[in-house]
């Protein structure tokens, strides 16, 4: 299991709130904890995080270790496993198993006034700084944070040692967890294998047939120039396409308007010639389990090469996900 994330301690920094509005952010936490475990990924903190004021005059670790009006007790006692699950940050690395040394950056000697979020100077955040060297290492680590909380969630430039990074501050599961993990093949240079290692958790409604590494060279352009191009199509692919094809019920012409006009991305279904050539239809059949899927609409990267084919989904096959089926330059019409 990786880490990618850690608790950022200042967002814990909260203004007195009622006891249900404390309770709803400390809840969408530990439901964004939980995915990001249910994701493979390990969590990081800071031993600093206890001594956090959660609220005016009460640290965290009062509202962990002892009943306190502010909080439910059951609730607590989430937080309370949930925390206590998490891995010291002075103590492993991201990208290691074996709890060996994170390098790069002593979190108990963060300079308190060098590390600046957006134009905002932080104090007392050894975790962000923790991510930010961690990208200067190559190694994509995203902050947790309290929703609605002094850190505001989103995509952030950093600077820090005379760097500056775009790190992800993540509130909540839905969509920002899904940019921070369609952004680490860049961040990290993923080849053309471990690409796909992260794109079932960037790509959630999207089900990729098998061989898909070795088909990159098949697009004729060198694969880190096709690499973003080819996340913002399946970007649009997983987000929107299943429900402009239902709006359109499945019309080509307006589903490629809409498309071109809202994304700037062509695509079509194959033409009614090539439909009627059965040896061009034979190079677009995939089968998926016992299923042999037709990948007759597809994506251009470019006007003359670089073509994702897929099947726009069926609702009784792969629970109707939408199936990336083929990368190819152009294939027989």
């Amino acid at each position: 299991m990786r880490a990618r994330f850690c608790l950022e301690e200042t967002s814990f920094r909260l203004p007195k709130l009622k006891k249900i509005e404390l309770s709803a952010r400390i809840a969408t936490l530990l439901d964004l904890m939980d995915q990001c475990r249910n994701d493979g990924h390990r969590i990081l903190r800071h031993d600093s995080l206890e001594s956090v004021e959660l609220q005016p005059g009460v640290l965290l670790a009062e509202l962990l270790y002892a009943r306190h009006p502010d909080l439910d007790d059951t609730l607590r006692r989430r937080l309370q496993l949930a925390i206590d699950r998490c891995q010291h940050l002075e103590d492993a690395a991201p990208d290691s198993e074996d709890g060996s040394t994170a390098s790069g950056v002593k979190t108990n000697e963060v300079d308190p006034n060098a590390l600046q979020v957006g134009a905002e100077t932080v104090r007392d955040a050894p975790s962000i700084a923790f991510a930010h060297q961690q990208y200067t290492d190559g190694n994509a680590v995203a902050c947790l944070v309290l929703d609605q909380g002094p850190r505001r969630p989103g995509r952030h430039p950093v600077r820090y040692r005379a760097r500056t990074w775009d790190l992800h501050f993540i509130a909540q599961a839905a969509g920002q967890l899904r940019a921070f993990y369609r952004e680490i093949a860049e961040i990290e240079d993923l080849d053309k294998h471990a690409y796909f290692g992260v794109a079932a958790l960037a790509f959630p409604e999207l089900h990729f047939a098998d061989g898909l590494s070795l088909q990159w060279n098949a697009m004729k352009q060198p694969y880190r120039q096709l690499r973003p191009v080819v996340t913002q199509h399946l970007a649009m692919l997983n987000d929107h396409f299943p429900a402009i094809f239902a709006h359109h019920k499945g019309q080509p012409d307006p589903i490629m308007r809409e498309v071109r006009a809202r994304f700037d991305i062509e695509l079509s279904p194959e033409s009614p010639g090539t439909r009627r050539n059965k040896a061009a239809i034979r190079q677009r059949l995939v089968q998926v389990g016992p299923h042999t899927l037709p990948c007759q609409w597809h994506t251009k990267l470019s006007r003359t090469a670089g073509r994702i084919h897929f099947h726009p989904g069926d609702p009784h096959i792969l629970g109707g996900k939408l199936l990336i089926g083929l990368f190819a330059d152009h294939l027989d019409t």
